[in-house]
C-alpha cells in the first residue's frame, strides 16, 4: 500500500513538472521492493526490541525507535520530493555555486541543452532514463524509493541510510547475543526445537544480509560525499576537487550535523 501511495506521488509530481512525461506502467520490482522494505522494518523492530529487553539494555529501546522514526521519515520524504528537476531557479543556483567550481572549466562554459529532454543541462546535472528527466546534480535512481537522487533529496537520502545503517547492526548484534543466550527464547516463553531454531537462524541470516548491503551503501555514500562526487560522476571519472568541507556544505546542507539528528523536513 505505502508503494502504492510513492508510486502515484511521484507520478502526478513529474506529469505536473513536464506535460509531456508519460509513464507507461507501473515497476512491479519497486512494489516488491517496498513490501520486502516493510518486513525488513518489522523484523528489525521485534529483533531488535527484544533482544534489548534483557536487563539493563532496555534503555536502547527509545534509541532504537528513535533510529526507526528517522528512517521511515527520511525514506518516505526521499521517496516523495523532487529530486531536483531542472528550472529556472536551478540555472541560478548554478550560477551561484560556480565560484565552489573556479578549476573546472566547463563552468564558465554556455550551458549546453540535453539530447533527450531539449531542456538546458547544467553541469553536474544528468538525465535519468527511468523518469526521462534531468536531474539537478543527479546521483543515481533509487529503485527502492522509485526516485531519482537528485541535489533536493540527497540529505534525506544520507540521512535514511545512517539510520538504517544503525538499526540493522545494533538489531543484529542483540540478535545474535540473543541466540546464543537464550534471550529471545526466555523473552517469548518459546519451547525449544528444531523448528525453532530454524527461524531464529534464518532471521539472523537475513539480518546479516540486510546488514552487510547496508553498510556498503552507507559507506559508499559517505566516502563520495566526502569527496564531493556523485556516483554518476565516480563512474565517469569526474572529479571537481572540492575540500571535504566544502563538499559536505554543498550536498548535507550549512547545519548538516545539526540536520543529520533533528527531525522533520529541514
Amino acid at each position: 500500500m505505502i508503494g502504492l501511495i510513492l508510486k502515484a506521488i511521484n507520478l502526478e509530481k513529474k506529469v505536473q513538472h513536464r506535460v509531456h512525461f508519460v509513464r507507461d506502467k507501473m515497476d512491479r520490482r519497486g512494489l516488491l521492493i517496498h513490501n520486502l522494505g516493510l518486513v525488513s522494518l518489522v523484523i528489525n523492530f521485534i529483533v531488535g526490541t527484544t533482544a534489548m529487553s534483557d536487563g539493563l539494555k532496555l534503555y536502547l529501546v527509545p534509541f532504537f525507535s528513535y533510529c526507526l522514526y528517522q528512517f521511515i521519515t527520511c525514506a518516505v520524504t526521499c521517496a516523495s520530493m523532487d529530486p531536483g528537476y531542472i528550472t529556472q531557479k536551478t540555472l541560478d543556483q548554478n550560477v551561484k555555486d560556480a565560484p565552489l567550481y573556479a578549476s573546472h572549466q566547463s563552468f564558465t562554459d554556455p550551458v549546453p541543452e540535453c539530447g533527450f529532454c531539449c531542456y538546458p543541462k547544467p553541469v553536474r546535472s544528468h538525465h535519468c532514463g527511468t523518469c526521462d528527466l534531468c536531474v539537478e546534480r543527479f546521483d543515481h535512481h533509487c529503485p527502492y524509493l522509485d526516485n531519482c537522487i537528485g541535489a533536493n533529496n540527497f540529505p534525506y537520502f544520507f540521512k535514511s541510510n545512517m539510520y538504517a545503517f544503525t538499526m540493522e547492526w545494533l538489531a543484529l548484534s542483540f540478535w545474535l547475543k540473543s541466540i546464543i543466550c537464550q534471550t529471545v527464547f526466555t523473552s517469548f516463553n518459546i519451547k525449544r526445537n528444531v523448528l525453532n531454531y530454524f527461524v531464529m537462524i534464518l532471521t539472523a541470516v537475513y539480518q546479516l544480509g540486510g546488514s552487510i548491503f547496508n553498510a556498503r551503501v552507507f559507506f559508499r555514500t559517505v566516502y563520495l560525499t566526502f569527496k564531493g562526487q556523485t556516483l554518476v560522476e565516480k563512474k565517469k571519472k569526474i572529479n571537481f576537487g572540492l575540500k571535504p568541507k566544502d563538499a559536505y556544505k554543498l550536498f548535507l546542507g550549512k547545519n548538516w550535523a545539526w540536520f543529520l539528528i533533528r527531525t522533520g523536513k529541514r
